[in-house]
Protein backbone atom coordinates (compact mmCIF):
# COMPACT_ATOMS: atom_id res chain seq x y z
CA UNK A 1 0.00 0.00 0.00
CA UNK A 2 1.32 3.43 -0.95
CA UNK A 3 2.74 5.92 1.48
CA UNK A 4 2.94 9.57 0.45
CA UNK A 5 5.32 11.66 2.52
CA UNK A 6 5.17 9.20 5.43
CA UNK A 7 1.35 9.16 5.49
CA UNK A 8 -0.95 6.43 4.14
CA UNK A 9 -2.78 7.45 0.95
CA UNK A 10 -6.55 7.38 0.41
CA UNK A 11 -7.92 3.84 0.50
CA UNK A 12 -5.44 2.78 3.16
CA UNK A 13 -4.74 3.39 6.85
CA UNK A 14 -2.11 2.71 9.49
CA UNK A 15 0.83 3.99 11.44
CA UNK A 16 4.22 2.89 10.25
CA UNK A 17 2.87 0.28 7.83
CA UNK A 18 -0.20 1.01 5.73
CA UNK A 19 -2.99 -1.54 5.25
CA UNK A 20 -5.75 -1.69 2.63
CA UNK A 21 -8.99 -0.24 3.95
CA UNK A 22 -11.44 -3.10 4.70
CA UNK A 23 -14.82 -3.47 2.98
CA UNK A 24 -17.59 -1.51 4.69
CA UNK A 25 -15.20 1.22 5.77
CA UNK A 26 -13.67 4.35 4.24
CA UNK A 27 -10.10 5.51 4.60
CA UNK A 28 -9.18 9.00 3.47
CA UNK A 29 -5.50 8.45 4.17
CA UNK A 30 -3.58 8.73 7.38
CA UNK A 31 -3.89 6.44 10.36
CA UNK A 32 -7.65 6.00 10.75
CA UNK A 33 -10.53 4.14 9.15
CA UNK A 34 -14.23 4.98 9.52
CA UNK A 35 -17.19 2.59 9.37
CA UNK A 36 -19.57 3.45 6.51
CA UNK A 37 -22.82 5.08 7.72
CA UNK A 38 -26.18 3.29 7.68
CA UNK A 39 -27.44 2.31 4.19
CA UNK A 40 -23.95 2.63 2.68
CA UNK A 41 -21.06 0.28 1.97
CA UNK A 42 -17.67 0.21 0.28
CA UNK A 43 -15.34 -2.30 -1.35
CA UNK A 44 -11.84 -2.95 0.05
CA UNK A 45 -9.45 -0.05 -0.56
CA UNK A 46 -12.17 2.61 -0.70
CA UNK A 47 -11.88 6.22 0.34
CA UNK A 48 -15.67 6.79 0.09
CA UNK A 49 -18.86 4.93 0.96
CA UNK A 50 -21.78 4.65 -1.48
CA UNK A 51 -25.46 3.82 -1.06
CA UNK A 52 -26.43 0.16 -0.96
CA UNK A 53 -28.62 -1.33 -3.71
CA UNK A 54 -32.22 -0.09 -3.50
CA UNK A 55 -31.12 3.37 -2.31
CA UNK A 56 -29.72 6.49 -3.98
CA UNK A 57 -27.65 9.41 -2.72
CA UNK A 58 -29.22 12.52 -1.25
CA UNK A 59 -27.55 15.29 0.67
CA UNK A 60 -26.61 13.86 4.03
CA UNK A 61 -27.15 10.19 3.19
CA UNK A 62 -29.24 7.77 1.18
CA UNK A 63 -32.97 7.53 0.38
CA UNK A 64 -35.10 4.61 -0.78
CA UNK A 65 -35.31 4.27 -4.55
CA UNK A 66 -38.66 5.62 -5.86
CA UNK A 67 -41.33 3.49 -7.57
CA UNK A 68 -40.66 3.37 -11.32
CA UNK A 69 -36.90 3.53 -10.67
CA UNK A 70 -34.21 1.04 -9.67
CA UNK A 71 -30.94 1.61 -7.81
CA UNK A 72 -28.09 -0.84 -8.34
CA UNK A 73 -25.95 0.50 -5.53
CA UNK A 74 -23.97 3.23 -7.26
CA UNK A 75 -25.92 6.02 -5.53
CA UNK A 76 -27.97 6.90 -8.62
CA UNK A 77 -31.64 6.27 -9.45
CA UNK A 78 -32.22 4.83 -12.91
CA UNK A 79 -35.60 4.94 -14.66
CA UNK A 80 -37.39 1.69 -15.49
CA UNK A 81 -37.98 1.15 -19.22
CA UNK A 82 -41.12 2.69 -20.73
CA UNK A 83 -44.38 0.88 -19.89
CA UNK A 84 -42.92 -0.82 -16.78
CA UNK A 85 -43.28 -0.27 -13.03
CA UNK A 86 -41.21 -1.11 -9.97
CA UNK A 87 -41.81 -1.14 -6.24
CA UNK A 88 -39.85 1.12 -3.87
CA UNK A 89 -36.24 0.02 -3.25
CA UNK A 90 -35.95 -1.90 -6.55
CA UNK A 91 -32.35 -2.98 -7.10
CA UNK A 92 -32.08 -4.26 -10.70
CA UNK A 93 -33.76 -3.61 -14.04
CA UNK A 94 -35.54 -6.97 -13.81
CA UNK A 95 -37.48 -5.50 -10.84
CA UNK A 96 -39.25 -3.33 -13.44
CA UNK A 97 -42.40 -5.24 -14.42
CA UNK A 98 -45.28 -4.85 -16.85
CA UNK A 99 -48.27 -2.99 -15.33
CA UNK A 100 -51.77 -4.46 -15.12
CA UNK A 101 -53.30 -4.84 -18.60
CA UNK A 102 -49.93 -5.73 -20.18
CA UNK A 103 -47.75 -8.84 -20.32
CA UNK A 104 -44.26 -9.77 -21.42
CA UNK A 105 -40.74 -10.14 -20.17
CA UNK A 106 -40.65 -7.64 -17.30
CA UNK A 107 -38.31 -4.75 -17.79
CA UNK A 108 -38.10 -4.86 -21.53
CA UNK A 109 -41.02 -6.03 -23.62
CA UNK A 110 -44.58 -5.28 -22.42
CA UNK A 111 -47.49 -5.83 -24.78
CA UNK A 112 -51.22 -5.13 -24.37
CA UNK A 113 -53.15 -8.10 -23.02
CA UNK A 114 -54.97 -9.91 -25.84
CA UNK A 115 -58.74 -10.50 -26.02
CA UNK A 116 -59.73 -13.70 -24.21
CA UNK A 117 -57.07 -13.27 -21.53
CA UNK A 118 -56.31 -11.07 -18.53
CA UNK A 119 -53.02 -9.63 -17.33
CA UNK A 120 -52.91 -8.75 -13.61
CA UNK A 121 -49.45 -7.18 -13.88
CA UNK A 122 -45.88 -8.34 -13.41
CA UNK A 123 -45.69 -9.64 -16.98
CA UNK A 124 -48.20 -12.46 -16.35
CA UNK A 125 -50.87 -13.37 -18.91
CA UNK A 126 -53.68 -15.80 -18.05
CA UNK A 127 -56.35 -17.16 -20.36
CA UNK A 128 -59.99 -16.56 -19.46
CA UNK A 129 -61.95 -19.48 -18.05
CA UNK A 130 -64.09 -21.58 -20.35
CA UNK A 131 -67.19 -19.69 -21.58
CA UNK A 132 -65.66 -16.32 -20.52
CA UNK A 133 -64.07 -13.59 -22.57
CA UNK A 134 -62.33 -10.27 -22.13
CA UNK A 135 -61.40 -7.21 -24.13
CA UNK A 136 -57.86 -6.14 -24.99
CA UNK A 137 -55.74 -4.86 -22.07
CA UNK A 138 -57.92 -6.56 -19.42
CA UNK A 139 -56.29 -6.94 -16.01
CA UNK A 140 -58.79 -8.75 -13.76
CA UNK A 141 -61.28 -11.60 -13.80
Amino acid sequence: VDVAGGTCVAGSFGTGACEVCPAGMKCVGGSSKVTCPALTTSPPGASECSCIAGFYGVEGGCAECHPGQYCIGNGIEQACPADTLSTPAATVISDCKCPPGKFGKGGYDCNPCTPGSFCPGGGVKSECQEHATSSASSFSL
